[in-house]
């Protein structure tokens, strides 16, 4: 008996040792540590930032930042795209400059730009989009050897965000609102209903729904939309700043960056969003992107940081597995500390709530709280995240409650703190 008793001592220190120090690390080795970072994007297994400093590569995930400029004569750099191996630097005075060779090498490509403040660019195949302070919309279809004006309907040329999907194309604009374009740019109407701030930051595809994040002297947060902005909603519920100036997406995981207040997470399409700043605080998140199971933050003055998407990404749907029955399995592990994960089975389409209680009935946080088709789910749940996950809980009997219709389970799980 005493022999156990050791055993499980030893088992219940060792999962002490991992305690709440998931969190954002600077990753700014070969940057500097000040950078203001407008831009990321991703080539591969290449990272790039543009930075008002000029545009930095890494080959290893931010592990070490080289300078990437030669040929770019206008450092402050707002926006980047990739097309096939062809990528586009969108400068802030100087105008358009591409890389054929992986950022070794860039030159200007402004024929025809008759504003060389670039702040976005969307591309598609042959086609490649250029958002501008003061020109609108500019495209090209041989690689930024011509541009050509393509603004029929707007109303506002100061062009923040651009965004493709399918034949639809999108242009977030400064005090006009939301354009889109079903021609190729040939085009614009305004989509504008229900959107109380008319200045775009950021926009993002996510599934069936078009997000766009706000800002302007009267920001008004994160909107969205299902049938192509006809109808816009504001889902805002838990955001703490209404200026959203980046918005990215793994699976049903929406992030958004916001202005001097971090990274916000929502798993459930915006209905709510939960603060995850630890480790990089209440700074001005400029620019996002995933890649490699990273999530990365452009800063405003803080160059950029990374956070592994495992911390963050809380709940996926296990493929080709079609239940015949509801069920709840046990958390593993369990005892935990901070992370543990828990299982469980839908048999049928329907509204789905996964909710951790404390030993005295009160509900702690909201896993699940939607629509789920069948199928086996995993979810996460994080003792030290704030705000709907975990709240740095303290350590004790937790209880965590499964219901979908006349379904209705109950299963226990221990923290160690």
């Amino acid at each position: 008996m005493k022999k156990i008793i050791f055993i499980l001592l030893i088992v219940l220190c060792a999962l002490k040792i991992d305690d709440c120090s998931a969190q954002w690390v600077q990753m700014s080795n070969g940057m500097g540590t000040n950078k203001m970072v407008p831009a990321l994007a991703v080539s591969g297994s290449n990272v790039f930032t543009g930075a008002w400093t000029g545009l930095f590569l890494s080959t290893n995930y931010g592990e070490l930042w080289t300078n990437a400029s030669s040929g770019i004569t206008n450092l402050n750099i707002n926006a980047i795209t990739v097309s096939g191996n062809n990528i586009f630097a969108g400068s802030n005075g100087g105008g358009i400059f591409l890389s054929t060779d992986n950022g070794e090498n860039w030159v200007a490509v402004n024929n025809g730009l008759t504003s060389l403040n670039v702040w976005s660019f969307a591309s598609s195949g042959s086609n490649i989009f250029a958002g501008t302070m003061s020109g609108g919309v500019f495209l090209s279809t041989n690689n930024g050897g011509n541009w050509t004006p393509v603004n029929s309907g707007l109303t506002s040329m100061f062009i923040y965000a651009l965004l493709i999907n399918g034949i639809n194309i999108y242009a977030g604009t400064n005090g006009g609102g939301v354009f889109l374009s079903t021609n190729n740019g040939i085009n614009w109407t305004a989509v504008n209903n229900g959107l109380t701030s008319l200045t775009i930051r950021s926009m993002f595809f996510n599934g069936s729904y078009l997000f766009a994040g706000t800002g302007g002297s009267v920001p008004g947060g994160v909107f969205r939309t299902s049938n192509n902005g006809i109808n816009w909603f504001q889902v805002n519920n838990g955001l703490t700043n209404l200026t959203i100036y980046s918005l990215t997406a793994s699976g049903t995981n929406i992030f958004a960056g916001i202005s001097y207040s971090g990274v916000f997470h929502s798993t459930n399409n915006g209905n709510n969003w939960i603060e995850i700043n630890q480790g990089i605080g209440n700074v001005s998140v400029n620019s996002l992107v995933i890649t490699n199971n990273y999530i990365f933050a452009g800063t405003w003055g803080s160059s950029v940081w990374r956070r592994p998407l495992s911390e963050l990404v809380g709940i996926n749907n296990i493929p080709e597995v079609v239940p015949a029955l509801y069920s709840l399995h046990q958390n593993y592990p369990n005892p935990f500390n901070p992370v543990t994960k828990i299982n469980f089975d839908i048999a049928k389409t329907g509204f789905v709530s996964l909710i951790i209680y404390d030993a005295l009935g009160r509900e702690v946080s909201t896993l699940v709280n939607e629509v789920k088709t069948p199928g086996n789910y995993v979810v996460d749940f994080n003792a030290c995240l704030p705000n709907g996950q975990g709240s740095n809980l303290s350590g004790g009997v937790y209880f965590y409650k499964l219901e979908s219709g006349n379904y209705s389970e109950t299963k226990r799980l221990v923290l160690l703190k």
